[in-house]
């Protein structure tokens, strides 16, 4: 929220720092890499169904509750619709491990799906945008492709690599590589403060609706995903927090440069919206999860 409320007072100076965006994107997913062994992969391979059920959800279920509402609530404004499909395919959030770990879920499950959610983002969302959103926003989907190769899925392929070939150098580099990513994603939501300062400093009726839908949007993302977890899984598996976590929280950091290199700031408007109120359905839907064990 500070880089958010810092971005917007100093717009003219925040704005100039957008360039830094794909390289601190870069970082970031470098990172995610560095996290994963090859060891946390073969955990989840004894029992696939939790991976499975998530996959579906967050590739067929959570486009699909982006594209309707858009269909429903944005016939007038593609370019929110947009950002809400966007906000759905964008990938997993680093955050959903710690909420799994604070839940009691499969920690090694989550890892995996941001990994493997991760590496096939550079070709499903430039196909998912242009299947779903081709006809209500231009873009250039080969563009988008190539330069979510090289922001995402090249650096979590080095940070992988770089972790299992060489484990003793990347751990004690852990706390750095933290206090860098905290760093990075201070920048990109300081800049987005500044790039949306124009679309909200209004405050009117439409920005309070539109922020009150992707209140819904996020809503209805996580009690989804808890419903067909718990349902495929039942209410005490190990793996539904990871499921439902990993399918809900979503790394807005990515999808805010996505958006702004590709589809511009009102695009961005959803997504950074669902940042600053993400954290609270986490906490809402763990506070569920916990009586539903009892």
């Amino acid at each position: 929220m500070g880089g958010l409320v810092t971005g917007f007072l100093f717009a003219d100076y925040a704005s100039n720092a957008a360039v830094v965006l794909p390289y601190a994107l870069f970082f970031i997913v470098f990172v995610v890499g560095t996290s994963c062994t090859l060891e946390s992969f073969r955990s989840v391979i004894t029992d696939p169904r939790g991976f499975f059920i998530a996959l579906g959800v967050i590739f067929i279920l959570m486009p699909l509750i982006g594209y309707l509402m858009g269909f429903f609530f944005h016939s007038g404004t593609p370019a929110y619709a947009a950002g809400h499909f966007l906000l759905s395919v964008t990938p997993v959030a680093i955050t959903s491990m710690v909420w799994t770990g604070i839940a009691g879920g499969h920690i090694a499950l989550s890892l995996a799906l941001v990994t493997v959610v991760t590496l096939v983002s550079g070709v499903n969302i430039p196909f998912q945008m242009a299947f779903f959103m081709g006809k209500v926003v231009e873009f250039d989907a080969l563009a988008l492709t190539g330069s979510l190769s090289r922001t995402i899925v090249i650096p979590v392929i080095l940070g992988l690599a770089l972790r299992n070939r060489a484990p003793k150098a990347v751990v004690p580099l852990r706390p750095y590589f933290d206090l860098v990513t905290k760093l990075m994603m201070l920048v990109i939501i300081t800049v987005n403060g500044a790039v949306v300062r124009p679309y909200v400093q209004g405050f009117d009726w439409e920005i309070i609706r539109l922020f009150l839908l992707v209140g819904l949007h996020n809503f209805l993302n996580f009690f989804s995903a808890l419903a067909v977890a718990a349902l495929f899984l039942g209410r005490r598996h190990m793996a539904l927090p990871s499921v439902v976590y990993a399918s809900s929280m979503k790394n807005t950091a990515a999808g805010i440069v996505i958006a702004l290199n590709y589809f511009g700031p009102v695009v961005a408007l959803p997504v950074v919206f669902s940042m600053m109120m993400q954290q609270f359905w986490a906490g809402a839907v763990y506070r569920i999860m916990n009586r539903l064990k009892g």
